[in-house]
């Protein structure tokens, strides 16, 4: 008899602990994190879910795509292509692409491309953030209702996105969590462009208030007559401003040739921008153009 009230007793409490807390106790969920230095980024995701990573690009742009799905063998069959003439399970995608030839804004690259399928969405952008950084989100309709989150930086557009068929599936919550483990690990540029120009300031994600200094060194061949291109674009596309920039010494050489001036913004506009630093280029033949493009905050 007092083992039977012992174990009543158990089961009592049992399920007194569900009824307030509300759920039974859950074993967390198993991660495992992605780390590519080629494109500069980090992320956390479920142990029960497979990746696979595409490059995408032609000769003359790069492109990538990291797909996550959950691992399961019907899903490895469809990724395989064994499955022929149905669709694909909902999964988490990460697309990048090369932005330094167009230097898009986030707003404009969401706006301006159909990579984006922002045409699909009800056409409103909310703000947000990946590892601190301004990002825009929106959602969209096609064969899977998603969830996108776009954010311009460096050489690249990241697009985060999720296909799901329920507001409550569980891959949008795995979504959210991968979002919040991102870290964008470095600046990856085009071309190692880091060997032919150096920003010392401002630096990447910098609040700026005008007018502002901008410093650094560039190749002698970045420069023609001692001066190349600077604009500032803001969020939305538009120009803010655009100035020649001087070289601090002598110029028709290949070695690092400091710069310094000073940005004044006469345009009533504060909010998340992009610095660009292009290469004068007196040819105009597109093979020779190239810029540095860096994310900053106008205040």
């Amino acid at each position: 008899m007092k083992i039977f009230l012992g174990l009543a007793f158990i089961v009592v409490l049992a399920l007194s602990v569900f009824y307030f807390v509300g759920q039974w106790p859950q074993e967390e969920t198993q991660t495992v994190t992605y780390l590519s230095e080629e494109i500069g980024l980090s992320f956390e995701y479920p142990a029960d879910y497979f990746l696979e990573k595409r490059t995408l690009g032609t000769g003359e742009r790069l492109q990538y795509a990291i797909v996550l799905a959950e691992d399961t063998e019907e899903n490895r069959r469809v990724f395989a292509g064994e499955e022929p003439g149905r669709e694909g399970p909902p999964t988490i995608t990460i697309s990048i692409f090369q932005n330094n030839l167009d230097n898009y804004t986030t707003n404009g690259w969401i706006r301006g491309t159909s990579f984006s399928n922002f045409k699909l969405s009800d056409g409103v952008l909310r703000e947000t953030t990946v590892d601190g950084e301004p990002a825009l989100a929106y959602g969209a309709t096609g064969l899977y209702e998603n969830d996108n989150v776009v954010i311009a930086r460096g050489d690249f557009v990241y697009m985060f996105t999720v296909f799901y068929l329920s507001e409550d599936d569980r891959i949008r919550a795995d979504f959210s969590k991968l979002l919040d483990t991102t870290r964008f690990l470095n600046e990856p540029q085009v071309g190692e462009k880091s060997d032919l120009i150096i920003l010392d300031e401002p630096k990447s994600g910098d609040i700026v208030e005008s007018p502002f200094t901008i410093s650094g060194k560039a190749r002698g061949y970045w420069y023609f007559e001692a001066s190349f291109p600077v604009e500032v674009v803001a969020e939305t596309g538009e120009q803010l401003v655009i100035v020649p920039v001087q070289a601090d010494g002598e110029w028709m050489t290949e070695e690092f040739v400091p710069f310094q001036a000073s940005i004044s913004i006469q345009h009533p506009y504060s909010g998340p921008a992009r610095l660009i630093l292009h290469r004068d280029n007196p040819s105009g033949l597109p093979e020779n153009d190239a810029s540095l493009s860096v994310p900053i905050v106008i205040q």
